[in-house]
């Protein structure tokens, strides 16, 4: 379940048909989004490598907004990179 400040931000996304109490679809297509776009900068400091995307996010309405998300992997992990933020553009 998210916690309540997670919930909030999803609902900047719920105008292009994702739904608050079902995040996955989200959370899928912010990874697709990831995957199938361009990265606009990388940078490493003391947190970790950090890195933008800008590209077209894939939603269930159908409309295809542009956004921009930033993702780190830090330092000590060894995992995928954790979304930072995403908002549209």
């Amino acid at each position: 379940m998210f916690r309540e400040r997670s919930r909030r931000r999803i609902e900047g996304f719920v105008r292009f048909g994702f739904e608050v109490d079902r995040p996955d679809g989200l959370i899928e297509a912010l990874r697709r989004h990831a995957a199938e776009n361009p990265v606009r900068e990388i940078w490493v400091d003391e947190w970790g490598l950090h890195a933008e995307v800008d590209g077209k996010l894939h939603t269930p309405d159908g409309r295809i907004p542009t956004i921009r998300t930033s993702w780190i992997r830090d330092h000590r992990s060894e995992g995928p990179a954790r979304l930072v933020t995403a908002f549209p553009r």
